[in-house]
């Protein structure tokens, strides 16, 4: 028997986070998002809350069911806990102070709730350096990837002490445009407060190296510092990289929205 219901106790979205996690999680099962008082008008509903939300006393409800716990259960909820055909926790903590009832209690990770990018919202894309290490290859490559999406391509370039500084400046102007056209935008040279902005509001940060990212290569670790979604071309001198950093040289399709985290989820509840 499926999920046929995911039972919230708090039902606004917009106040709850844990509302806004059923009223997702419900959608992309397919099954209605109701309070935890209409559970008993389905076969096997997933009554999914944080415990201490719930007012005093035993929250009811009609077996079977299954649970889902977004906080460490009271000594009241003990018969919720131990009565759930399945039970799911979202942390190691809560996982801690539940396997004691329930050594079956399934610790599963939680995706981000943010709204998904409509295919009309345009990317924002942004990339640093030197003015001369602009590399043509790869971001054709992103230009191919991208097809007709809508998107913008931010550039701030350096220029290296004695270099002629317009010429520079008309040179990567010249290349960003010939390769992307009117999505292009050259910045000029940034301050490190800028580059820390458009760091940490742009949708994706284009770094290529002439030949691979190497451990030196100090743009790639400010961006990781800022905890930005990295693009970039590795190869068998790179260093290990944090995870969620993506290679372009093994793409062949632009990589959207991650929904791994959803789909593991939905593999385990449903």
């Amino acid at each position: 028997m499926t999920t046929d219901a995911v039972a919230t106790w708090h039902t606004d979205p917009w106040t709850c986070g844990v509302a806004k996690f059923n009223t997702l999680l419900a959608a992309r099962l397919g099954v209605p998002c109701v309070p935890v008082g209409q559970s008993r008008d389905f076969r096997r509903p997933l009554v999914s809350v944080k415990p201490e939300e719930l007012v005093a006393g035993p929250l009811q409800v009609w077996m079977p069911y299954d649970l889902f716990l977004h906080g460490v259960p009271r000594p009241c909820d003990e018969a919720l806990v131990k009565h759930a055909t399945r039970i799911f926790v979202g942390s190691a903590a809560i996982h801690a102070a539940v396997v004691g009832l329930r050594p079956d209690v399934v610790s599963v990770g939680l995706p981000s709730l943010l709204e998904r990018r409509r295919p009309s919202d345009p990317l924002t894309l942004f990339s640093f350096g030197m003015a001369h290490k602009v590399n043509r290859v790869w971001f054709e490559k992103v230009r191919d990837l991208l097809g007709s999406r809508p998107y913008t391509v931010d550039l701030s370039v350096g220029v290296h002490e004695g270099q002629p500084w317009s010429e520079a400046i008309q040179q990567s102007t010249a290349l960003l445009e010939d390769i992307f056209g009117d999505r292009a935008r050259l910045l000029g040279s940034l301050t490190d407060h800028a580059i820390r902005r458009q760091l940490r509001t742009a949708d994706w940060v284009l770094l290529f190296y002439p030949e691979g990212l190497r451990d030196n290569n100090t743009t790639f670790w400010a961006a990781v510092h800022e905890r930005a979604r990295i693009l970039t071309n590795l190869d068998t001198l790179s260093p290990d990289v944090p995870e969620g950093i993506v290679d372009i040289t093994t793409l062949d399709d632009w990589p959207d929205d991650d929904d791994t985290r959803w789909d593991d989820l939905l593999k385990v509840v449903c």
